[in-house]
């Protein structure tokens, strides 16, 4: 799971606005020092990709039964954003079988935590300018 193993979204593709993408960065990443006036369409994308990652493994994740059973507790706009991501996307995103649209998304504790392990240090040197 790294950059090059994302979907790569192009602009016209985003289904989130930059204040959901900002949503998103904090949800795996905490705060940082930027608002949504500072992303780029990169930045959105980036989001997007990582919110769609975490969908696809949890998703994976409860088709393999793996013993992680424990849901992650994600705010109400995560969980809006994730369902709203879910319902808007092509199926040609999605590695496993995606739920129906109308079925609850879970993300899991252990997806999040490991895919903010994983892209913390390329958000850091974005949030710092490198």
């Amino acid at each position: 799971m790294d950059k090059k193993n994302l979907i790569k979204f192009s602009s016209s593709e985003l289904v989130i606005s930059r204040d959901e993408a900002i949503e998103i960065l904090k949800y795996f990443f905490g705060n940082f020092k930027l608002n949504s006036g500072d992303l780029t369409d990169d930045d959105i994308a980036f989001a997007q990709a990582l919110l769609v990652e975490a969908i696809d493994l949890s998703n994976g994740m409860m088709i393999a039964e793996a013993v992680f059973r424990s849901k992650a507790n994600f705010s109400g706009t995560i969980k809006r954003l994730a369902t709203t991501v879910a319902k808007q996307s092509t199926r040609l995103w999605w590695k496993n079988e995606q739920k129906k649209a109308n079925q609850e998304i879970v993300i899991y504790d252990s997806i999040r935590n490991t895919i903010a392990m994983n892209f913390k240090s390329i958000w850091t040197m974005r949030v710092q300018g490198a």
